[in-house]
């Protein structure tokens, strides 16, 4: 079994800044402090430990998690209501022609909540049978080390890895959890900054 583990944020779709907007709005709302955050600060990060590290920077204690929370899915799901996330070149071609391939499993492994992903992706959102989230860790690669356990019972002695991401972060990712790594200069990042993965594309439209 070959699982195609995907983030989204400059891979899959460009949110046109839906995320750092809304983040911005409920720590400003619920915290009242005003974030200073540049969008590389986003990059490979995940939703707890962004929020982990407003919760820090506005001296806010824990009990705020919930509220902050529901209130960044609820402007989130309003930015993408009015300024739908644009689908990058080949995404729905590519995972067509995955989805229909035989012993292929298409998945999220993303920063991003189960909430944000599926507001995010829209109707992109059905080609994934499978999501590792950025709920509960706030280091990214926690989250590919629980991909990693929770797919080899599953295929004890077949199972491939492959992340597909567009930071650095993405592709170091890929490696703490023995998989392998496939960059798209399609975010933040170009092609020689991404030059560590085991394959570089210019976008998707390349695969």
């Amino acid at each position: 079994m070959h699982v195609y583990l995907f983030d989204i944020d400059g891979t899959l779709i460009r949110a046109k800044g839906a995320g750092q907007a809304a983040f911005t709005h409920a720590v400003r709302t619920v915290l009242d402090f005003e974030l200073s955050w540049a969008s590389r600060d986003f990059a490979g990060k995940t939703d707890a430990g962004l929020f982990e590290r407003a919760l820090a920077e506005a001296n806010a204690g824990k009990e705020h998690l919930s509220t902050l929370r529901d209130t960044y899915h609820s402007a989130l799901a309003e930015y993408i209501r009015t300024h739908p996330a644009e689908i990058l070149a080949g995404v729905p071609q590519l995972l067509s022609r995955l989805k229909a391939e035989p012993h292929t499993t298409l998945a999220l492994l993303t920063g991003n909540s189960e909430r944000g992903s599926a507001l995010k992706l829209a109707e992109l959102f059905s080609f994934f049978e499978l999501g590792f989230y950025g709920d509960d860790f706030v280091e990214r690669n926690d989250i590919a080390l629980f991909a990693r356990r929770t797919l080899t019972p599953r295929y004890p002695t077949a199972l491939k890895l492959t992340v597909v991401g567009d930071t650095p972060f993405d592709i170091a990712c890929a490696q703490s959890a023995g998989a392998a790594s496939v960059a798209v200069a399609t975010g933040p990042y170009s092609t020689d900054e991404l030059a560590s993965a085991d394959r570089v594309l210019q976008d998707l439209t390349e695969w």
